[in-house]
């Protein structure tokens, strides 16, 4: 059986929970892309924040180049659910580390004006995501409508929600925040997905608790 006709076939509380996690890594990355070029204006300078969106486009974009490239896809069914939880959880434990170690950055006067380093630690979080979007819609081709549909709505949601988190929070505590959604997100995928995925329900929950800590 096909891939395409295996999602036909696939059961309406894992749909759902799929498109809800995708809803809330979209959330989270949109949200959490916005929180960053506050951040940078304040380390840096102003004009740096647009460096954020071209850091975001080339982590999706890479991503999705690593997973066509470097991520066999499983011939089981079952097998392709294996890893749609790591990622998730790999991205909530990168946004409160690349913001604290930007943190520490900015108190160091040999680094501070490191443009590349600053980079290389904000492109960590699009990658993952990246990655992760690309495993999602190569595992389910019949339902890319609907995930895509849920990715828009996501990114919507967080662009918009995001101006009451900030305000409410500032920027270095939303991005713990964003951070305890998307490691629920993971958790949610991973436990719910068919099949025997201990591998990622393991990481998920140190994600939380990593986060949570």
């Amino acid at each position: 059986m096909s891939l395409a006709q295996e999602d036909n076939h696939i059961d309406r509380r894992t749909l759902w929970v799929l498109l809800v996690g995708v809803f809330l890594i979209s959330f989270s990355l949109l949200a959490f892309e916005i929180i960053l070029t506050r951040i940078l204006s304040v380390i840096l300078s102003y004009h740096y924040v647009f460096v954020v969106v071209s850091l975001a486009l080339l982590g999706l974009g890479t991503g999705g180049i690593f997973v066509y490239l470097f991520r066999p896809q499983g011939s089981n069914r079952h097998g392709r659910f294996g890893s749609l939880g790591i990622f998730p959880s790999l991205f909530s434990l990168s946004i409160p580390f690349s913001v604290m170690l930007i943190a520490r950055i900015a108190y160091s006067e040999n680094l501070l004006d490191n443009v590349l380093l600053y980079g290389f630690l904000l492109f960590v979080p699009f990658f993952l995501v990246g990655v992760f979007l690309a495993e999602v819609f190569r595992a389910f081709p019949a339902l890319s409508s609907r995930i895509y549909g849920a990715d828009l709505i996501g990114a919507a949601a967080g662009s918009l929600g995001v101006i009451l988190i900030l305000n409410s929070l500032g920027g270095i505590n939303s991005s713990f925040l964003l951070a305890l959604v998307a490691s629920m997100a993971a958790l949610l995928i991973a436990a719910t997905m068919p099949g025997r995925n201990i591998k990622g329900v393991t990481i998920s929950i140190i994600s939380l608790v990593i986060v949570l800590v």
